[in-house]
């Protein structure tokens, strides 16, 4: 349990790729990070804890910066209704 990635590395993995202006990776993380896991944890006290992480604001301004990068506004439209439907506002991004 205490090897699985938690919210932060998530955030540093995210902003890493998303400043790297790699889309597809980022993506990829993601896609990982959502999925529920086949092996089971000992989680002792801790029944509830599961290693299934969501993007959030953090996440999703880092993909925004790699959408800006490498000027994939599909992906940046695909973002603001994801940060809509979740009622959160972006950060500022990098702009050129």
């Amino acid at each position: 349990m205490s090897s699985y990635p938690d919210l932060v590395a998530y955030h540093s993995i995210a902003i890493t790729l998303g400043q790297a202006g790699h889309m597809k990776e980022l993506f990829d993380v993601i896609d990982i990070m959502r999925v529920l896991l086949k092996k089971k944890f000992k989680t002792g006290p801790f029944e509830k804890w599961g290693p299934r992480l969501e993007p959030d604001l953090v996440v999703y301004n880092a993909i925004l910066n790699a959408c800006n990068q490498r000027k994939q506004w599909e992906w940046a439209f695909w973002v603001l209704q994801q940060l809509k439907d979740k009622d959160l506002k972006p950060l500022s991004i990098e702009c050129d």
